[in-house]
């Protein structure tokens, strides 16, 4: 039965398979006024982190679940096309049926899922730092380290006078920890000990990072600690007291999960994490020397659903720190900043003149701006055959706020900025679907023109006029009196460029 009130307003759904539960979120998508939430809890990091599949009973629990959510959405009235998302973990990655999951879910609820990359994880997890910078202005002046223990992996980020300076991740996570210590039915000090020791080398790891960063503030995030913590936070929003952390572990340890899920709003999958939560951020907190930490004030699932609800909270400032990221790792593979900054530059001119012919899109010119400044990151292993190097170091290096995906992407742009062009026998490259292989041409084709203009590494190029007019590509260079140099690398490099397009590269000195 549909709901009157809500006819006239235009909703949408986002439906979450969690690592313990599977939530929705119903909103306005033009105000973003919450409408209803729902949620409901599933064994699934139970499932992948202690037999490594997820059970048949477990896959058609989750098929109950969102089968119900999707009766319960269109309830309101029938929704509009792409109206509703369902996306799920990134522990998902770590399960052997994860295709028959996915595939079984799709059939089932006759609706696409995407599972939540690296790169997507991170999106959200700025999001809620950046609100609480704002909520809290004193982190935006000092050194603010935020972490993320999630089920199966914990990320860190290193604020700086409210700017990222460090982004890492490690595989440590509550869930993870919860099923490898599960077998040992131990209690109080004994079982603390026990998670410390097991999880001691990532959390050495991290510290190891981060000790001499002066560290003065701790923001946790994650769903067990921001759970436990919610009536607390609600009359008490800035800070939680170290001691607090001390007191609930020792109480969770001696606990059985009956009674964790009776004190505290926690299903029986996440109290089963509980502890592992508590002790891992507890024992964070500890190697700072602080004495409290910063909790968000909301509800984790809730929040992080909100978030996917709305991608138009990408953020400006997001992107500057996938940018300012690139750097950093361009900084280590000392790469000649100058030409990466300016190839950089040109790539951006070329790709707003040329949109109207290759189509791409936003994200799109985030990947090519990201593989000009790491396109010669390869000489840092070798100046021969330097392109493939960078393909290699940029593929087993992070870039904050981008998953494998991506970077995958940006790896073989960089590769192709020299030399041949993509071919369908060659690694990588063949792999990708049909639409990624063109992606990664086009890219490919306007990071070589960008990377020919600066052949002399001296920045000499700045504004580029480009006009297309009968199949042929005009670039004027402005205050240029000789361009011998730039059309003879065009020589070598423009060909991509004018094959896949069809135009022929015209370059004219211009000192007017």
């Amino acid at each position: 039965m549909s709901h009157p009130d809500q006819q006239s307003i235009k909703l949408r759904a986002v439906i979450y398979i969690g690592a313990s539960s599977v939530s929705m979120l119903i909103n306005s998508a033009t105000t973003g006024e919450e409408i209803d939430f729902l949620e409901q809890s599933i064994p699934l990091a139970h499932d992948i982190f202690s037999k490594d599949t997820i059970s048949k009973s477990s896959i058609e629990r989750a098929v109950k679940i969102i089968q119900g959510y999707i009766d319960n959405f269109n309830e309101y009235g029938k929704p509009e096309p792409d109206m509703l998302n369902i996306v799920a973990t990134n522990i998902l990655f770590e399960a052997s049926n994860k295709d028959s999951f996915l595939t079984r879910l799709q059939i089932a609820c006759n609706q696409p899922i995407n599972i939540l990359d690296d790169g997507e994880m991170t999106r959200l997890l700025y999001l809620k730092t950046r609100r609480r910078l704002n909520d809290t202005p004193v982190m935006q002046k000092r050194t603010t380290l935020v972490v993320h223990v999630g089920p199966g992996n914990t990320r860190a980020i290193l604020f700086r006078q409210g700017k990222i300076v460090n982004y890492l991740s490690f595989r440590l996570g509550t869930h993870r920890t919860a099923e490898a210590i599960d077998p040992l039915h131990m209690q109080g000090a004994a079982l603390i000990r026990v998670i410390r020791e097991h999880s001691g080398a990532q959390i050495s790891a991290l510290i190891q990072a981060y000790k001499d960063k002066n560290i003065e503030e701790i923001v946790f995030i994650g769903y067990e600690i921001q759970n436990i913590f919610t009536q607390h936070l609600q009359s008490n929003p800035n800070k939680i007291k170290i001691e607090s952390l001390r007191l609930l572990s020792k109480n969770l340890s001696e606990s059985t999960i009956d009674d964790i899920v009776k004190n505290y709003p926690l299903d029986y999958q996440s109290a089963e994490a509980a502890l592992p939560a508590i002790e891992i951020n507890l024992a964070i907190a500890e190697a700072f020397n602080l004495t409290k930490v910063h909790l968000p004030g909301s509800d984790f699932e809730r929040g992080l659903l909100i978030d996917l609800s709305n991608k138009q909270a990408f953020a400006e400032g997001y992107e500057h720190e996938v940018i300012q990221s690139a750097r950093e790792l361009a900084t280590k593979f000392q790469v000649h900043e100058g030409h990466s900054d300016q190839v950089c530059i040109l790539c951006e001119q070329l790709f707003h003149s040329l949109a109207e012919i290759h189509q791409l899109d936003k994200h799109d010119l985030l990947l090519l701006r990201t593989a000009a400044i790491l396109h010669e990151a390869g000489g840092f292993i070798h100046s021969k055959a330097h392109h493939k190097h960078s393909m290699y170091l940029i593929m087993h290096s992070e870039i904050f706020g981008l998953g494998q995906d991506d970077v995958d992407l940006i790896a073989l742009v960089a590769r192709y900025h020299r030399n041949s062009p993509p071919k369908p026998s060659h690694s990588v490259y063949k792999d990708l679907n049909t639409k990624d292989q063109i992606r990664v041409t086009k890219l490919s084709a306007l990071l070589r023109v960008a990377d020919a203009l600066d052949r002399t590494h001296s920045g000499r190029i700045g504004n580029i006029d480009s006009v297309v007019k009968r199949s042929k590509l005009h670039l004027t260079l402005h205050d240029v009196h000789d361009a011998s140099v730039e059309r003879l690398a065009l020589a070598n490099k423009g060909n991509l460029l004018e094959e896949i397009f069809g135009l022929e590269i015209i370059l004219n000195e211009s000192t007017h």
